[in-house]
């Protein structure tokens, strides 16, 4: 179903909404920021693990995984206009 014809159909609940609009360009900074913060804890996990001469065990490869796996979902992710 076309925006517009969602907009007939609703009436004067949508009246002076704009449907079209993207709000993605809001959430774009607060997902940049977790995602810093992410991989700084992540960094600092793993040199953590250097320094005390620890090996690295599957919950390691895990969060690596994970955090790389997320970066690559938020980059492909459709992006608002």
């Amino acid at each position: 179903m076309s925006i517009d014809r969602l907009s007939q159909a609703a009436g004067a609940a949508f009246s002076g909404v704009n449907l079209s609009e993207s709000k993605a360009p809001y959430v774009y900074i607060p997902v940049a920021i977790v995602t810093v913060i992410a991989t700084l804890g992540v960094g600092l996990r793993c040199i953590a693990r250097r320094k005390s001469d620890s090996k690295f065990s599957y919950d390691d490869y895990m969060i690596v995984f994970a955090l790389v796996n997320r970066s690559i979902m938020a980059y492909a992710s459709p992006r608002g206009n």
